[in-house]
C-alpha cells in the first residue's frame, strides 16, 4: 500500500488507529481515536498509551509489547481507561507494520467494548441465576415427588389389600375408582418430574443390551388391558428381520412406546390400534415403530405444535381427555436424545399414526428359530382383517398354509366341508367373534364327531382370566393365547399344540368327584423391613405375612444391621430415608461385615441417579414408591424364591454343592436356572446334543471339536481375568463360555460358568476364584471327552490345534 492510500484509510476509518513505537509512544492518530479518548482537537494529545490506560494495566500492556517487538506477531488484550470517571474498558490490537534500525514501529486499533462487556456480564449472571432456580426448581421437584410418593404409595398399598377382603359390588366399584385416580395422579407427577429433568439439561441415558423384541411387546402389553376395556383390537406386527438384542436405554424406549400407545387408546373409541415394528438395512440398523389408530384425527394446522410442552389439540380436549400434555414433548425428547426422529400423520376423522425411528446398534441378530410345520393346515377364524394379516404372516413364516374366516358360523362350514378332501389340523379361534363367539364355536366343534379332532388355540384379549380358567375347565382348546398377540409365544403354542397327542375330554365327562391336588404350601422367608414411617411398616408386614413369609423390622439403620446380625435374614427392604442411620450407610455397614443377601432398596425418589447411587453403596435391587403387592412378589421371586427350603432351586443348589462343594459363600442364585447335573452325570449329553442338531452327529462332533479349540484361549484369558479383577470382563467371558456349553449340553461346564457370571455379577471375588477353576477342571473333562469320541488319544491336541 503506498503512502497517501494508508494515509487515507487511517484518516476515514471510523476504528480508532494510532501509530506507536514500541515503547508505547504515541506518534499519529486518527479522528476516530481522538474521539474514542474523548480529546478536544485544540487540546494537547496524549504522548503515549500510559498516559491514556489505567496504572494496574501498564505492566501486562509493556510485557505484550515486547513480544510483539520479539515476535512481530499480532496481539490483542482488554485494558481499562486511565480516566476514572468514564471507567471505559477497551479492546486494543496491535501489530507490526515496519522497523527502522532498532526501532519498531506499531499500529494500534481501539474499540470501546465497555457496551458488550457489560451486556456479556449481564447475560452470564442471567444464565448462572437461571442455572440456580432450575437447580432448586428440580431439588424442589424431586423433593416434592418423594413427599408426594410417599402418601400415594401409603393410598394405593392400603388400597389394593382392601380390595383383596370382601367387598360387596359398590364397595369395590369405590374402591377401584381410588385406586385408578391414584393412578393418574402418579402419571403426573412422573410426567412433570421427566419434564423438569429434559429442561434442565439433567436427563442422561441408560446405554445396556436389551431384548427389543420382549420390550416392544411388554410395552404394549402395559396398555392393552385397558384398550380392551373399550372394545378395541390391538395388534402388534413385527418384522421378522429385527434384531434380536440391542444397545440402548430400555427404560426410555418403553416409555416412548407406552406414551404413543396411550395417547393412541385415549384417542380412539372404537376401532383398532396397530403398533408396527420394522428395521431398515445395514447399516445403520434403525428401527423404525410406527403406532396407528383409528381415533379422532389430528387437524393439519395443529400438527405442528403437538409437540410443544403443554399442548394438546385444543383446550376442549384436554377437558374431555385429561393429561398434562407432555407425553409427546417428552417422547420426541427422548427420541432426539437417541439420536432420533419423530413425526406424526393423520386425517381428522379417521385417525393418526405417530411414528420414531432410532438407530440402535444390533448385538445379536433375530432368532431363526421357527418351527418347521410344512403341510400343516390352519384355519384362522378372527373378524379383523389387521390381526388377520398379522397373524397370517406369522403363520406361513413357519410353512404352514392359512385358511382365514371373519365369523364362527363360516369358520364352522370350512372345518367340515374340509374333512372330505385336507382336514384342518388347528383353528385359531378369536374369542370376541360377531354372532358365534369363540366359546361356542368351541363347543359345535367339539360336539360333532367329524371335526373334534381338530386342535383348538384360543385367542383372548388381554386381561380377560375367567376366560382362562373356563378353558381350563372345559379343556376345549389346546392352548389359549392372550391378545396382542407374541410372535414368540404364538409359533411356540403352534407348534405344541400340533405335536401334542393329548385327546381333549368332553365338560360333561369330568369328574367333578375326583380328588383335588394337594396345594403345596408356599416356602417361608424370613424378611426383615427397615422403615421408619409406622404406616408403612403396616403395609409391610400386612402384604408379607399373606404371602406367608416372616417378617422383622426394624425403624432405622442402625436397628436393620443389629437386626441382620441376631439372626438369619433372606431379603432386605431398605429405606434409604430413615434416622440415625440412614439406608446407604446401614447398606454400606452391612457389606462390609460381609452381609451377602440381597438388599433391595425402598424409595420415594424417582429422580435419574437414584438407582445409581443405590447400587454404588452395594443393593441389589431397586424399588419406587408407590410400589404393588406384585412388584414386592416379583422381587421376592427374583431374589429368594430358588433358595428358600423345598423349593426346586434349592434342591438345584444341594446338587450343585455335591459336584463342586461348598465353598462357604453362597450359591447366586442366578445360577440356578438351568437343571444341575448330578455328581455322577456324564461330562457330555452327546445324544441330547445330536437330538438338538436335528439327528447330525456328525455336525455335533465338528461344532465340539471346534469349541473345544476356541474355548482354550478363552479359559486361559479367564484365569488371568480373576487375578486383575475385573468383574465385567468376567462375566461376560464366562456368559460366552456357559451359552456355548448348554447348547451342547455340556452341562458340568456351562453350570460351572453360570455360577462363575453370577459370581462376578455380585463382585464376589472369594467366589470368582473358586469357580474359575471349577471352570477350568470341566473343560478339561470335556475336552478329554470330545478327544476319545473323536478317535484322538491326545486330548490336548482337541484344544490346541
Amino acid at each position: 500500500m503506498n503512502a497517501s492510500l494508508f494515509e487515507s484509510v487511517f484518516r476515514s476509518s471510523t476504528i480508532g488507529m494510532a501509530l506507536i513505537g514500541d515503547d508505547g509512544s504515541i506518534l499519529e492518530m486518527n479522528p476516530a481515536f481522538r474521539d474514542l479518548y474523548r480529546t478536544a482537537a485544540d487540546a494537547a494529545p496524549p504522548q503515549s498509551l500510559w498516559d491514556l490506560i489505567h496504572v494496574s494495566d501498564h505492566g501486562a500492556s509493556r510485557d505484550r509489547l515486547a513480544r510483539l517487538r520479539e515476535s512481530g506477531e499480532r496481539y490483542s488484550w482488554l485494558v481499562r481507561s486511565a480516566d476514572r470517571s468514564r471507567a471505559s474498558l477497551w479492546q486494543l490490537d496491535v501489530s507490526v507494520i515496519g522497523r527502522h534500525g532498532d526501532a519498531t514501529l506499531m499500529v494500534v486499533n481501539a474499540r470501546d467494548v465497555t457496551l458488550q462487556k457489560h451486556t456479556e456480564l449481564r447475560l452470564k449472571r442471567a444464565k448462572e441465576a437461571a442455572e440456580r432456580a432450575t437447580e432448586t426448581k428440580s431439588a424442589f421437584l424431586a423433593n416434592m415427588s418423594h413427599e408426594i410418593r410417599t402418601p400415594i404409595h401409603t393410598i394405593t398399598g392400603m388400597n389394593d389389600l382392601l380390595l383383596e377382603t370382601g367387598l360387596d359390588e359398590e364397595q369395590r366399584e369405590y374402591a377401584e375408582q381410588v385406586r385408578t385416580s391414584a393412578e393418574v395422579l402418579l402419571y403426573l407427577i412422573n410426567d412433570i418430574l421427566d419434564f423438569s429433568k429434559i429442561e434442565a439439561g439433567k436427563l442422561s441415558l441408560e446405554i445396556i443390551e436389551f431384548d427389543l423384541v420382549g420390550l416392544v411387546q411388554e410395552s404394549v402389553d402395559m396398555v392393552s388391558v385397558q384398550a380392551h376395556r373399550k372394545g378395541l383390537e390391538v395388534i402388534v406386527a413385527l418384522s421378522p428381520g429385527l434384531p434380536r438384542t440391542v444397545n440402548g436405554d430400555p427404560g426410555r424406549l418403553r416409555q416412548i412406546i407406552v406414551n404413543l400407545v396411550n395417547n393412541a387408546v385415549k384417542f380412539t373409541e372404537r376401532g383398532e390400534i396397530e403398533i408396527s415394528v420394522t428395521v431398515a438395512d445395514a447399516p445403520d440398523r434403525t428401527v423404525r415403530v410406527d403406532v396407528r389408530d383409528t381415533g379422532i384425527g389430528i387437524p393439519q394446522e395443529k400438527i405442528a405444535s403437538l409437540f410443544t410442552a403443554f399442548r394438546q389439540v385444543d383446550s376442549s380436549t384436554t377437558r374431555r381427555f385429561g393429561g398434562t400434555g407432555l407425553g409427546l414433548s417428552i417422547s420426541r425428547s427422548l427420541v432426539e436424545m437417541m439420536n432420533g426422529t419423530i413425526g406424526v400423520s393423520s386425517v381428522e376423522g379417521e385417525g393418526s399414526i405417530f411414528w420414531f425411528e432410532i438407530p440402535f446398534e444390533t448385538v445379536s441378530a433375530g432368532s431363526s428359530d421357527v418351527p418347521d410345520l410344512c403341510g400343516r393346515r390352519i384355519l384362522l377364524i378372527d373378524d379383523n382383517d389387521t390381526a388377520s394379516r398379522v397373524i397370517e404372516s406369522y403363520v406361513t413364516s413357519t410353512g404352514a398354509t392359512v385358511t382365514r374366516a371373519r365369523s364362527g358360523q363360516d369358520g364352522l362350514a370350512l372345518l367340515r366341508d374340509a374333512v372330505a378332501t385336507q382336514p384342518f389340523d388347528l383353528a385359531l379361534i378369536d374369542l370376541e367373534l360377531p354372532g358365534m363367539d369363540g366359546w361356542q364355536l368351541a363347543s359345535e366343534i367339539n360336539a360333532d364327531a367329524t371335526v373334534s379332532h381338530t386342535a383348538l388355540i384360543l385367542l383372548s384379549p388381554n386381561g380377560l382370566t375367567a376366560g382362562e380358567a373356563k378353558m381350563k375347565r372345559l379343556r376345549w382348546f389346546n392352548g389359549y393365547l392372550s391378545k396382542p398377540l407374541s410372535r414368540r409365544a404364538l409359533l411356540a403354542e403352534l407348534e405344541a399344540a400340533l405335536s401334542s397327542d393329548m385327546e381333549l375330554q368332553p365338560a360333561d365327562e369330568l369328574d367333578d368327584d375326583a380328588e383335588p391336588v394337594e396345594e403345596v404350601a408356599p416356602a417361608s422367608a424370613r424378611i426383615l423391613v427397615a422403615e421408619d414411617h409406622p404406616v408403612n411398616q403396616q403395609l409391610f408386614r400386612t402384604i408379607l405375612t399373606k404371602l406367608g413369609h416372616e417378617v422383622v423390622l426394624a425403624a432405622d439403620g442402625r436397628q436393620a444391621v443389629a437386626a441382620v446380625h441376631s439372626g438369619p435374614i433372606d431379603l432386605v427392604f431398605m429405606d434409604v430415608q430413615m434416622p440415625e442411620m440412614n439406608g446407604y450407610e446401614a447398606t454400606e455397614e452391612l457389606r462390609k461385615r460381609g452381609f451377602l443377601k440381597p438388599i433391595v432398596a425402598v424409595t420415594a425418589n424417582a429422580v435419574r441417579g437414584e438407582r445409581e447411587r443405590c447400587l454404588r453403596a452395594g443393593m441389589t435391587d431397586f424399588l419406587t414408591k408407590p410400589f404393588r403387592k406384585e412388584e414386592i412378589v416379583a422381587l421376592i421371586d427374583r431374589w429368594v424364591a430358588d433358595d428358600l427350603p423345598g423349593s426346586d432351586a434349592a434342591e438345584k443348589a444341594d446338587r450343585v454343592d455335591a459336584i463342586y462343594g461348598d465353598p462357604g459363600f453362597g450359591v447366586p442364585e442366578e445360577a440356578l436356572g438351568r437343571p444341575i447335573s448330578s455328581a455322577d452325570a456324564p461330562v457330555l449329553h452327546l445324544e441330547a446334543a445330536v437330538d438338538r442338531f436335528m439327528g447330525q452327529r456328525d455336525v455335533v462332533m465338528r461344532v465340539l471339536s471346534d469349541f473345544a479349540i476356541k474355548q482354550r484361549e478363552q479359559i486361559r484369558a479367564l484365569c488371568e481375568l480373576t487375578d486383575s479383577g475385573d468383574f465385567d470382563a468376567i462375566r461376560a467371558a464366562a456368559h460366552a463360555i456357559k451359552g456355548g456349553a448348554w447348547s451342547l449340553e455340556a452341562m458340568r461346564l456351562g453350570n460351572a460358568a453360570a455360577l462363575l457370571e453370577a459370581s462376578a455379577k455380585m463382585a464376589n471375588e472369594p467366589n470368582c476364584r473358586h469357580y474359575a477353576t471349577t471352570v477350568e477342571e470341566e473343560f478339561e473333562r470335556l475336552a478329554v471327552t470330545v478327544a476319545d469320541l473323536a478317535g484322538a488319544v491326545d486330548p490336548v491336541r482337541i484344544g490346541e490345534e
